[in-house]
């Protein structure tokens, strides 16, 4: 009993990250690998390009978090580690492949 009624220490650093990149990268396949659709899932080789657009989206953003904006708290930081690592993960995913 002891065991449930113990609060859960969360991350934010690794919760927020984690949340905003699966919410975008799904957004994205949504739109453009199932054309507006979820068919993209079954296809083995769209999850290996789903996971390494995650792998660089999530990358960038807990790097943001943990490294730069390692000193802050709060949501306002965490709203910027959002919208710098965002902008950031697009460049890099577009650099490297088009």
């Amino acid at each position: 009993m002891n065991a449930i009624s113990r609060s859960i220490k969360i991350n934010p650093y690794l919760l927020f990250p984690l949340l905003s990149t699966f919410f975008v990268v799904h957004f994205l396949f949504f739109i453009d690998e199932g054309y507006y659709s979820f068919a993209w899932m079954k296809s083995y080789g769209a999850w290996i390009v789903y996971w390494i657009y995650f792998g660089i989206f999530f990358g960038i953003q807990y790097f943001m978090g943990r490294f730069i904006f390692k000193q802050q708290e709060g949501m306002l930081w965490a709203s910027l580690m959002f919208f710098i690592g965002l902008p950031t993960a697009f460049s890099l995913a577009y650099t490297l492949f088009s």
